[in-house]
């Protein structure tokens, strides 16, 4: 029983993600310029005016879809690694480096995020 409901919250989640994930573009869209949170007040200007807030949702979109491509990779290979791994036996070999790789992941998101967002595009 435990199984079969470990494989539907599985389930749920991946869904609940895909759901997400099909419609970031539209989300990001519809965030107002006030709650966009942009540490330097130059870049929020320049990023949130509507001249350049398209530019602003497709690249945050795309980085969106980037990170989320390939933490859905991560996800879908310990789901594998912990489908395949025997009752009783020790955690798959891949269990363990997974939290590594997702902070290491998530903070080279934020870097390059961080890094477009504060540079301003001379005009």
């Amino acid at each position: 029983m435990a199984v079969v409901l470990q494989r539907a919250v599985g389930i749920a989640g991946v869904l609940v993600f895909l759901l997400v994930y099909a419609f970031v573009h539209g989300l990001v869209a519809l965030v107002p310029a006030g709650l966009v949170n942009i540490p330097s007040r130059r870049a929020h200007a320049h990023w949130t005016s509507a001249a350049h807030r398209p530019e602003f949702n497709r690249r945050f979109t795309a980085g969106i879809a980037c990170l989320g491509g390939v933490l859905f990779a991560l996800l879908s290979a310990v789901d594998l690694d912990m489908a395949f791994t025997q009752p009783g036996a020790d955690a798959g070999a891949l269990s363990a480096h997974v939290g590594w790789f997702v902070v290491a992941v998530v903070a080279v998101w934020i870097a390059h995020l961080l890094l477009w967002t504060l540079r301003v595009p001379a005009e």
